[in-house]
């Protein structure tokens, strides 16, 4: 059985106290959450990140996230920021020396345009949103894996 997450623990962004990583990490997760929720939806027999893989991504930028080989990493921050490219490359677009994986500008939640710098200090409702969906979508996967593994 897969031992990751299909999603990001909503109290992963619920710890964060300094405005520019809370805002790095919900902007990442608006930005990756589009093409996640298509690729669980879509194959969901490939392996899902662990904890350390999702926190390394909602925490990276891309423009410290490079490609090196595996070899010349020689940091655990390094080597997670590794495992990020690795695991979410088919996810992720280049976006050059953006802040965010969202880019600079803005991001989508449920179709609604979201301004990246009101992210430092988001409106409570929709941090609540964001992490009340995480939650329920969590479940749910979970409940369809225990459902398939206890009726194969």
């Amino acid at each position: 059985m897969n031992t990751g997450y299909h999603f990001p623990e909503p109290a992963v962004f619920a710890v964060v106290l300094v405005s520019e990583t809370r805002k790095r990490y919900l902007a990442n997760w608006l930005a990756l959450r589009p093409l996640w929720l298509g690729r669980i939806a879509n194959q969901p027999h490939l392996p899902v990140p662990g904890p350390k893989v999702w926190r390394a991504f909602l925490n990276s930028t891309p423009s410290a996230v490079t490609s090196p080989s595996r070899s010349s990493v020689t940091t655990f921050s390094g080597g997670a920021k590794q495992d990020v490219v690795e695991f979410f490359e088919d996810n992720l677009l280049e976006m050059g020396m953006a802040s965010t994986w969202a880019g600079d500008v803005s991001v989508d939640f449920r179709g609604k345009i979201i301004k990246i710098t009101s992210l430092a200090d988001p409106p409570l409702d929709l941090v609540h949103s964001i992490l009340w969906e995480l939650a329920e979508l969590s479940l749910r996967y979970d409940l369809l894996i225990l459902d398939k593994f206890l009726v194969p």
